[in-house]
């Protein structure tokens, strides 16, 4: 959830719920312009300015197959999953490509 915070009063003037469920296991990283998230075999990504949810995709089926590593470049986000697969995500047009 992403809370703004007005610095006078304290009250909340902007809330925006980004996950639909609480989670203990997100792991992320982030860039100038974006911030990726993974969540067992979620990977969500962010806009880093305002957490506007650009995208969402089901990587992994289950605990045997989910996301165990994200790294990126300007180009490409790379996700590694359990057993041995690499799933790479083209950050201009959002295209999945798996690799084995």
């Amino acid at each position: 959830m992403k809370n703004q915070i007005d610095k006078y009063s304290r009250d909340i003037v902007y809330k925006q719920t980004v996950f639909e469920k609480e989670g203990l296991s997100r792991k992320w990283i982030a860039d100038d312009k974006q911030t990726f998230v993974y969540d067992f075999c979620t990977l969500y990504v962010l806009n880093q300015k305002n957490y506007e949810l650009l995208g969402k995709w089901q990587l992994g089926n289950d605990l045997s197959f989910d996301i165990c590593g994200t790294t990126v470049d300007d180009d490409t986000i790379f996700c590694s999953i359990r057993n041995g697969k690499i799933i790479t995500l083209d950050r201009q047009s959002y295209l999945l490509r798996e690799d084995l």
